[in-house]
């Protein structure tokens, strides 16, 4: 089974600050405006006025995830399901507001079910599924980064 539930921190952990196979800013894209643009979202996967914004606040020498996933049992009727623990991240806010600080879940949904649109030209049937809300440490590709560092603190 592939699954790179841990994709969004594995990223800048391994391939930027332990390998230095791209830089910071290059991951970033890649977890955010690319997968934005690919899958047809406007207004998103870009810090700017007016459009929408899921923040990650992280310590770029923290960031991070196992490379493998561990299986989890807490699905309705027992199912299973990877998860990643992800290393690293002080805060998560979606749409301005808390979701995660210091390590836990602030109890708090915000947010909203996104539906790619088809590209045109392309068959329905390629249309992307829907992209379910997501739970913290799995970190959808969706989530924007922001840099942190102890001087800001």
């Amino acid at each position: 089974m592939l699954c790179e539930s841990g994709y969004t921190t594995y990223l800048p952990g391994h391939w930027v600050r332990e390998e230095k196979a791209l830089s910071l800013e290059q991951a970033v894209k890649r977890i955010t405006s690319e997968p934005a643009d690919f899958f047809g979202f406007k207004n998103r996967g870009r810090l700017q006025a007016g459009a929408a914004a899921d923040i990650v606040i992280f310590d770029e020498n923290k960031i991070g995830s196992p490379l493998r996933s561990t299986p989890v049992n807490d699905l309705p009727a027992g199912g299973t399901r990877l998860y990643s623990k992800a290393e690293g991240i002080s805060q998560v806010v979606v749409n301005g507001r808390i979701l995660y600080q210091d390590g836990k879940h602030t109890g708090a949904i915000y947010g909203e079910i996104l539906r790619s649109r088809c590209t045109p030209g392309a068959s329905p049937r390629h249309q992307p599924p829907l992209i379910p809300r997501c739970q913290v440490d799995d970190l959808m590709p969706s989530l924007l980064f922001a840099r942190f560092s102890s001087q800001y603190a």
